[in-house]
């Protein structure tokens, strides 16, 4: 059985803070365009984007519509078709036009919440800007309507990596490779996880299956694990 659940994803993110389009804290202005003080003048512009891009969605635990801010929003794509929207968000971050992407996957959202796709892109933009919480979020709404993404698991994974939760990474590689024995890049992660984590024996085993699998681990990682533990035999 996976072990990863919606609510699992609830306790995996509920050290966060409420997270809005004022920033990761709440101390910046809700007036989108509205100057920070202590930051330069491309500062202020850069950041009143970013608002202005992630209006009318919210980030607990999960994506939420902002009661305030989504009416008007959804107003503004009225008669949009979804798809386009989403394909307008692949399209800037394939760009690396980041904050655009983050808009126009925010709107598919408020457009059709219900939908999948946007989120996996709404996670992706976010993590191009540094914003992991709040992709994390993302992808945890997207994972709550298709649990059975390989792709959206894995991402899951790595911002878990990034949170630096070294137990709760290992837990959700785990699970992509419940879905899929043989991602490869999985068992690799996982193998520097275990490593990590102090436990060599598994690390080893994820190793070989990695390359039994014509992958490959990092040839810096593979030195400093034989350094620490020699190489079990066959």
């Amino acid at each position: 059985m996976l072990i990863w659940t919606l609510a699992a994803g609830a306790l995996v993110l509920a050290g966060c803070d409420r997270r809005d389009v004022n920033g990761s804290d709440g101390a910046t202005p809700t007036t989108v365009g509205a100057k920070t003080s202590g930051l330069s003048p491309i500062e202020n512009y850069k950041q009143a984007r970013l608002r202005e891009a992630m209006r009318g969605l919210l980030y607990d635990n999960l994506v939420t519509l902002d009661p305030e801010t989504a009416p008007e929003v959804a107003r503004e794509v009225a008669g949009r078709d979804y798809r386009d929207l989403v394909a307008e968000g692949r399209s800037n971050y394939e760009q690396s036009l980041f904050v655009e992407a983050i808009g126009s996957f925010t709107r598919a959202v408020v457009h059709s919440p219900d939908e999948f796709a946007a989120y996996e892109g709404l996670g992706d933009a976010l993590v191009a800007k540094g914003r992991i919480e709040e992709s994390q979020a993302a992808f945890a709404t997207g994972l709550a309507i298709d649990g059975q993404s390989i792709a959206v698991r894995f991402k899951f994974a790595e911002n878990l990596q990034r949170k630096g939760d070294l137990g709760m990474q290992i837990a959700a590689l785990e699970d992509v490779l419940e879905l899929d024995p043989a991602h490869v890049e999985a068992h690799s992660r996982l193998a520097i996880a275990h490593y990590y984590n102090n436990d060599d024996a598994n690390a080893w085993r994820e190793v070989r299956q990695t390359e039994r699998l014509g992958g490959s681990v990092p040839p810096q990682f593979r030195i400093l694990l034989a350094q620490r533990t020699q190489e079990p035999g066959e």
